[in-house]
């Protein structure tokens, strides 16, 4: 069964962020891509926090690989 867009979304509302919320109602999550039953997407983080947002950018990929 191929994966969606609307998976990969509720998938993403789990990842939640240090300072509370989620990276999708953060607006963070931009050109998502589902083709051929790969995904693609950039998470976008002020450079200043990309230390902190490390974890945040492991579990996300970790979420779409399940």
């Amino acid at each position: 069964m191929a994966v969606t867009e609307t998976q990969i979304t509720e998938a993403l509302r789990a990842i939640r962020l240090p300072q509370g919320g989620d990276i999708m109602s953060a607006g963070m999550i931009s050109g998502l891509t589902v083709r051929d039953g790969h995904v693609g997407f950039a998470i976008e983080v002020n450079p200043a926090e990309a230390p902190v947002m490390e974890p945040v950018r492991k579990a996300a990929e970790k979420v779409v690989m399940d």
